[in-house]
């Protein structure tokens, strides 16, 4: 009740703001997770579903949705016949090979069992794109999340930083020390990351490795230098 869900829905334009603005990059494709629960068509089979995205083959797509737990005979199901479970993990598959460079995630641990919690951590750590999360899973969040926003009566306070280090943040009292190299390499690195996700990914074999690598080892020094904040 503290406004999560109504200010994903506001960065998503979903909801009009009463007043201020929100700015969004031209080249910004968001994938709700939330939103694509609600439309999955019930008279498409999961293979189906994922046939529809650019670029997916039909063995990839098998490839693809058996590292989510679904057996090769699963991806004929309906989604219709699907439990809310496996319907949850079809929609963060589509959302997250969707080339949408940003997915705005509402509570997506919900309905899931052990292993495919544990599935999603390992894909969302390895997004190229920006994630937003609301969860009340505390180990996805530490797994995954560089920046906390704690929402309280109205207000939002942004620390960036891992799970762990907010704790320790708020159990101490003790605010964070501006570091300017660090904020620097910081912002260096974010602007870095948003050129790679607003170009094309390399059509040449030995370019394309090398483009995944570099886009990687940004994001790991990322995640590097927020945790320290």
């Amino acid at each position: 009740g503290a406004g999560k869900s109504t200010l994903l829905r506001l960065l998503i334009a979903d909801l009009t703001p009463d007043c201020g603005h929100i700015l969004r990059h031209p080249e910004l494709r968001v994938g709700y997770f939330a939103q694509q629960v609600d439309v999955l068509p019930m008279d498409r089979s999961i293979l189906a579903c994922m046939l529809e995205l650019p670029g997916i083959t039909q063995s990839l797509a098998r490839t693809i949705l058996a590292g989510f737990l679904f057996s090769s005979e699963d991806v004929h199901k309906m989604i219709g016949d699907l439990s809310m479970g496996e319907r949850c993990r079809v929609a963060f598959v589509l959302l997250y090979f969707s080339r949408a460079n940003l997915l705005v995630l509402d509570e997506p641990t919900n309905y899931l069992d052990i292993g495919t919690r544990e599935r999603m951590e390992v894909a969302l750590a390895a997004y190229p794109g920006s994630v937003i999360l609301v969860s009340h899973d505390r180990y996805l969040v530490q797994k995954v999340a560089n920046r906390i926003w704690e929402i309280q009566e109205g207000v939002v306070r942004d620390f960036h930083g891992t799970l762990d280090a907010y704790m320790v943040n708020l159990e101490t009292g003790t605010d964070r020390r501006d570091d300017p190299e660090r904020d620097n390499e910081i912002r260096k690195l974010r602007y870095e990351l948003a050129l790679y996700l607003a170009g094309d990914e390399p059509t040449n074999e030995d370019a394309k490795i090398q483009w995944w690598a570099d886009l990687h080892e940004r994001r790991r020094r990322l995640r590097e230098l927020a945790g320290k904040e």
